[in-house]
């Protein structure tokens, strides 16, 4: 893959996640940081670009702050009460079922050790969204990394636990 096709690539993954979280990126180098498995990079050693693992890290850290006032939001509940929600909802099992029902994982930038491994794809795909919102804080801030959580995330997830 020559660079200007991986570039063809990622900016066609770019442009239909910011239609899935309704944002438009100033810096599309960001996101597509954010979909970019270290797997990928080492199959395509020709590409110059970041993987995903420190926005992932970022991540982590945004989607931890945003549960945490969203549930804090909610007095009827106690301090371990919301600690046990927040685990049940920050594992890779939930995150990585918000994730498909989003529809992340075919814009996900991944090697064949990882494309052909069924055991890896939950977390494949929860450590993608976690890296897509570090991309989102980054290039966008706390509000708008706010509002995607309560308009993509949350409500993603209300989905998935009523059915």
């Amino acid at each position: 893959m020559t660079p200007s096709d991986s570039r063809a690539l990622w900016i066609k993954h770019v442009k239909e996640l910011e239609k899935i979280f309704g944002i438009k990126f100033k810096r599309e180098y960001t996101l597509a940081e954010a979909i970019t498995r270290r797997s990928w990079k080492s199959d395509h050693k020709e590409i110059d670009r970041n993987d995903n693992e420190r926005l992932e890290f970022l991540g982590d850290s945004v989607l931890k702050l945003l549960l945490s006032e969203y549930l804090y939001t909610h007095p009827e509940h106690s301090e371990g009460d919301m600690t046990i929600m927040r685990a049940k909802i920050e594992k890779n099992e939930t995150l990585a079922k918000i994730g498909k029902k989003l529809g992340i994982h075919p814009h996900i930038l991944m090697g064949a050790s990882e494309k052909n491994n069924e055991k890896a794809e939950e977390k494949v795909i929860a450590d993608t969204l976690e890296a897509i919102m570090g991309a989102i804080y980054l290039d966008q801030g706390l509000e708008p990394s706010r509002v995607v959580f309560q308009d993509k995330i949350l409500l993603t997830l209300l989905q998935i636990l009523l059915v």
